[in-house]
């Protein structure tokens, strides 16, 4: 059953604006042929489940841990029937990294005052290395995240 709440009504508007931010600073930054300049990027990919059941549409916004002293650029991945895979040239650039989770149930609502969210947005915090790799993602009902 999509999570209801009323501050999520908007986040695919939200979520617009971090990809035109991403978009904007990307430009800011400088491209060239397609590769976004600064530090190498790895892939990342995986399954993406809630609970046990996958996860049929969502992103995933993944940002250096500042916490843990990791700068730089953030990487995103789009989920699509419970996989992820990263959007090329939007890698990650390894260590700490905190992974937000924005899901839906797959559906267009036909207004906005309807809520396909199927949890509000699930932050967890990783470490990963720097090569591409695979992490599997499990989201609780509630708790801290399952890393398989």
């Amino acid at each position: 059953m999509p999570y209801r709440l009323a501050s999520l009504k908007n986040w695919r508007t939200k979520l617009s604006a971090i990809g035109l931010t991403i978009a904007c600073m990307s430009g800011a930054m400088g491209c060239g042929a397609g590769k976004l300049d600064g530090p190498t990027r790895f892939d990342l990919s995986g399954t993406a489940t809630y609970e046990t059941q996958p996860i049929p549409f969502g992103t995933i916004m993944i940002a250096p841990d500042t916490k843990q002293n990791n700068n730089g650029p953030m990487g995103v991945a789009d989920i699509r029937d419970g996989h992820y895979q990263m959007r090329k040239g939007m890698g990650h650039i390894g260590g700490p990294q905190v992974l937000t989770i924005y899901a839906t149930d797959g559906t267009r609502p036909l207004s906005d005052s309807v809520d396909n969210t199927l949890f509000p947005p699930y932050e967890m915090r990783v470490t990963l290395p720097a090569k591409s790799s695979v992490l599997d993602i499990v989201v609780p009902r509630s708790g801290t995240p399952k890393q398989n």
